[in-house]
């Protein structure tokens, strides 16, 4: 992956990060978990190109669901769909939506100790 293609990848992360757990939560109220029509809906809203949908999808499907919906020869695997959500997703708990409900999984594939 080039430097223009990873910066695209890390805007489009960055804005599902920041956007989509408020869209989300407007739409179905606050969960750990959504379902695939509830995430590609408010996926829809932010208006990325569907190719970005993994990180949306491994942020906010269960791993199975995640498997089980998502080609394994994607642009991304499930583990860096989800490191590069979590990069950019917000540590704020005050004024807005703190969603992080995969902390054991990142504590095992290398992130927040």
């Amino acid at each position: 992956m080039g430097w223009f293609e990873r910066f695209k990848w890390h805007r489009a992360a960055k804005k599902c990060a920041r956007q989509l757990p408020r869209e989300l939560a407007k739409g179905w109220g606050r969960a750990k978990y959504y379902t695939l029509g509830q995430i590609e809906t408010a996926f829809k809203a932010l208006k990325l190109p569907d190719k970005y949908s993994v990180i949306a999808y491994a942020a906010f499907l269960t791993r199975d669901d995640f498997d089980a919906h998502v080609v394994a020869d994607g642009p991304v695997s499930y583990e860096v769909a989800l490191a590069l959500f979590e990069r950019f997703a917000s540590r704020r708990r005050i004024g807005g939506y703190w969603h992080d409900p995969h902390t054991e999984v990142l504590r095992h594939v290398g992130g927040d100790d």
